[in-house]
């Protein structure tokens, strides 16, 4: 991300398609999905990377105008959602939080955060500590269901 910065992607036509390149391919180094389930770590550390001028101000779907709200980042789109995004949703309700209620600046607990990179960072966080008294086992559970609500085919043995 911080090539399409340096070299000013963002200004281009060709923009989203190169920061969509970059993304992708983080993605699958900063969160690999064949695990047993996903550390808040791994969220936490991909997320960071992303440069704050790529975060929406405002409430969007996923993208608009080069700009990425978290689960945007995280690669859902409209009817595509992937095993990473219905996890991460998955946690944040086991951690009694509502995602998009945290994305679109409606839970009071993060309110005090002045931009969306560091509310949505600061709601990972949140989760990271409560998950440190959840069994290994319900994270693995949780993940394994992310994996059929998903968009994503993914094949058993």
């Amino acid at each position: 991300m911080k090539k399409c910065e340096e070299q000013e992607f963002l200004n281009k036509a060709d923009s989203f398609r190169k920061i969509l390149h970059y993304n992708n391919r983080m993605i699958k180094r900063d969160i690999p999905d064949l695990v047993d389930h996903i550390p808040m770590e791994d969220y936490i550390i991909f997320l960071s990377k992303m440069p704050l001028k790529l975060w929406a101000e405002k409430p969007i779907l996923y993208y608009d105008s080069n700009k990425w709200d978290a689960l945007g980042f995280l690669g859902e789109r409209i009817h595509s959602s992937t095993a990473r995004t219905k996890y991460l949703q998955l946690c944040f309700r086991k951690a009694g939080l509502n995602i998009l209620e945290v994305i679109d600046n409606e839970d009071d607990r993060f309110k005090r955060f002045t931009n969306n990179k560091e509310r949505f960072l600061a709601a990972l966080h949140y989760i990271e500590e409560k998950f440190k008294k959840v069994r290994e086992k319900d994270l693995v559970d949780l993940y394994k269901r992310s994996k059929t609500l998903c968009d994503e085919v993914y094949y058993y043995e």
